[in-house]
């Protein structure tokens, strides 16, 4: 009879195991898959946010670095924003199966409308194929969860940590930057040629004032050649600790709603718009009252 028993048992766990073999290979293949994946060998990463579902964020690897792309538009992201990218991607470890059916997605924010989904590339191949849905954060611990879900799969599973960098929007990824320097490396000021003459006090201030200046207000398909007979005037910095001087471009443009135009040498992808009351009262208007 024990005989009989134990017959009984053994077949019912292998029937168990047979019928769950997918989805424990489906486990252990999150965890082996996502956690060696080489991020340096990859190639291509697409994110598709939700606020953006028709349109793509493609970051796409160059000898240089990365290029995002968006539509028509294409900016170089910087190296920092980028490996946190590939070191959230190569972080992923699924602790648990949260759900198993598909009537659950929605209460873990990884259906198609909540979701962010993750693809990336190696070469042609498509290593990584995931939906990021909604966070949890436990009060009393700390510990934050996210839930996911790999494409085409039924299973939601629970992971460590908040992986916001896959949620940003296409802006999110710009350099935002106009000027970030030190005010006491700053040894000398010119506007169109001539030495700027602030009393020591306005020039005090004024250096505090331009020193760290950034901006979301980005002008598109910006042409800076056509541009170049509405350029108002150009802010030379000269520094103690670097060879090159800052070089801040003033452009004006009469249909704009944001007329002026500015541009930095020291984010040179990018120009960004003014009205009279923005960044370029901040760094022309003092020196134009002098």
């Amino acid at each position: 009879m024990k005989r009989f028993l134990l017959f009984i048992f053994l077949v019912a766990v292998a029937y168990f195991m047979t019928s769950n073999a997918g989805k424990f290979e489906k486990i252990a293949g999150l965890q082996t898959h996502l956690l060696r994946t080489d991020t340096a060998k990859l190639t291509r990463i697409l994110i598709y946010p939700k606020a953006e579902v028709k349109t793509e964020l493609a970051f796409n690897r160059e000898e240089n670095g990365w290029i995002a792309t968006h539509l028509t538009q294409n900016i170089r992201v910087d190296e920092a924003t980028m490996q946190q990218i590939l070191t959230s991607l190569a972080n992923i470890k699924p602790n648990r199966v949260i759900a198993k059916e598909a009537k659950d997605w929605k209460k873990y924010g990884v259906d198609v409308r909540q979701s962010t989904r993750v693809s990336a590339f190696v070469g042609t191949e498509k290593v990584v194929d995931f939906i990021l849905g909604k966070s949890s954060s436990n009060n009393s611990g700390g510990r934050i969860t996210s839930f996911i879900r790999i494409e085409n799969g039924e299973e939601t599973f629970e992971v460590e940590g908040l992986y916001a960098h896959f949620t940003r929007q296409f802006v999110d990824y710009r350099n935002s930057t106009i000027l970030n320097l030190n005010p006491k490396n700053i040894q000398q000021l010119y506007l169109q040629n001539e030495s700027v003459s602030l009393d020591s006090s306005q020039l005090v201030n004024y250096l505090q004032d331009i020193s760290t200046i950034e901006s979301n207000n980005f002008v598109n398909n910006f042409d800076e050649v056509a541009a170049a007979n509405n350029l108002l005037k150009t802010l030379t910095i000269h520094l103690d600790n670097q060879p090159n001087p800052v070089k801040i471009s003033l452009y004006f443009d009469s249909t704009a709603v944001k007329p002026f135009i500015i541009h930095s040498s020291l984010n040179k992808d990018a120009y960004f718009a003014s009205d009279s009351a923005g960044i370029y009262a901040q760094i022309f208007q003092p020196l134009e009252n002098n």
